[in-house]
């Protein structure tokens, strides 16, 4: 058991042991009280029961953010809940009326004694609901175990919820304040309930399971209008031929939408979400500025597809799935062949408001260089207003910060000439921020020109 605060202070307990004036003001400091953190597993809770009663009561009248977590490699075959176990939630229950934040990860059985007191949780903004695999009792004894979150008082109205594979049906609170969620592990019908009962919500994400054919539910085929939606995240899993994350865009009708990141999970479902993210925004007639999109390689024709019917991007990043070096080169040819409009002085027609550009590779020795500053558009002419280009490598899509071998084997490894170098300078001096996967200083590439 620990305890987080805002202030990443350790656990106060520990704190109070150091010394006498340390552990009067760790007992006098409500605010390291106010963030709980519970590590729990399926033995007997002994005496924690009574430390975090004692734990509460010093958090004074603080809204509390409360972290309930069982250990997912234990075993919960309980008919019932034991009784120790019962006890140590009601403890949190008295104070549901200060509750702003509640994270559970449990079994199901558990989740339907987190009742509150009779003031319900007025101030919850925040709530977590996770329910892993290993956390699943056996078909006879899901029938027994209720699971179903209802506080006693006022039903909560939280801004935020979080929930993994747990029915909206047994969720008993306001929807009409909810801006933002987390659906973890959802099949499409789930998904479209969501925006059906939460008609204020701006930012979603949406982890998708592969669609079940045997699965008739009427919320499968439903048609949505969400005029508040802003920000969408939709990823998909399921096996290679899985297409269900296209239909479920097909689906929706978003207004308001600005923000879209989609993960296509095969080579067919990313063929399809071409069609798929231009028909959104055209049915949404929405002003889309930022796309993020995962997918196993991109598509010659799909991208100029999406990109010449989407012209108000102005943020794009791409994340290719598996290792192919000439994904890069083949996104960076489209720009070459589209910064010059067919008369030579129009304004550009293939994102011409693209501000900040990211793709993702997996191997630094796979970057086109002679290919980047084709991004920017023709320096004579119209050109992209452009300010940060950031290439990230693949394992872990993060910022590198690799030194580069001497400057001077760049030009010897042939990866790089002069006239390639000057356009890279000439880049930054139109105002683009150039981030690599390794540092390559604005000296390193004057050096290369002496």
């Amino acid at each position: 058991m620990n305890a987080r605060s805002k202030l990443s202070f350790s656990n106060p307990l520990t704190l109070g042991a150091v010394c006498l004036p340390w552990r009067q003001l760790a007992w006098s400091t409500p605010q390291l009280w106010s963030h709980i953190a519970c590590d729990l597993d399926n033995k007997p809770l002994s005496n924690k029961t009574e430390v975090i009663r004692e734990w509460l009561s010093r958090s004074g009248q603080l809204p509390l953010s409360i972290r309930i977590s069982f250990d997912p490699r234990a075993r919960y075959d309980w008919i019932e809940v034991p009784q120790s176990f019962i006890h140590f939630i009601n403890v949190f229950n008295d104070y549901s009326n200060r509750w702003q934040k509640l994270i559970i990860n449990g079994p199901p059985g558990i989740i339907c004694h987190f009742t509150g007191n009779s003031s319900g949780a007025p101030i919850l903004r925040i709530l977590g609901i996770h329910i892993t695999p290993s956390h699943q009792p056996s078909t006879a004894l899901s029938v027994k175990i209720p699971d179903q979150f209802s506080m006693r008082g006022i039903k909560p109205r939280p801004n935020y919820i979080s929930i993994t594979r747990m029915s909206l049906k047994l969720l008993d609170i306001s929807w009409d304040n909810l801006t933002w969620t987390n659906l973890e592990y959802s099949m499409t019908g789930k998904a479209l309930e969501l925006l059906q009962l939460a008609p204020r919500l701006e930012k979603c994400r949406i982890h998708l399971l592969p669609k079940n054919p045997r699965d008739n539910s009427p919320m499968e085929n439903l048609r949505v209008v969400h005029r508040n939606l802003r920000a969408l995240i939709i990823v998909g899993v399921g096996n290679m031929n899985d297409t269900h994350t296209m239909p479920f865009l097909d689906q929706l009708t978003l207004p308001a939408l600005q923000d879209l990141s989609v993960t296509a999970t095969s080579v067919q479902a990313r063929d399809v979400a071409a069609h798929s993210l231009a028909s959104l925004v055209a049915r949404s007639t929405c002003i889309l500025k930022s796309l993020t999109f995962y997918g196993p390689g991109f598509d010659y024709n799909n991208i100029i597809t999406i990109f010449t019917e989407i012209s108000s991007i102005e943020r794009l990043a791409l994340f290719p799935l598996c290792a192919n070096e000439e994904d890069m080169a083949d996104i960076l040819v489209i720009f070459a062949l589209t910064n010059v409009a067919s008369d030579g002085r129009s304004q550009l027609t293939f994102l011409p408001n693209l501000q900040r550009f990211v793709f993702g590779i997996h191997s630094p020795e796979s970057i086109p260089w002679l290919l980047i500053p084709n991004i920017l558009g023709t320096f004579a002419g119209p050109s992209r207003p452009l300010t940060t280009l950031t290439i990230i490598e693949k394992p872990s899509y993060s910022k590198g910060s690799r030194n580069i071998n001497p400057p001077k084997t760049l030009i010897q490894s042939g990866k790089i000439d002069r006239d390639t170098i000057e356009d890279l300078l000439e880049m930054v001096e139109a105002g683009v921020t150039l981030y690599l996967p390794f540092r390559i200083p604005k000296t390193y590439l004057m050096t290369l020109l002496e």
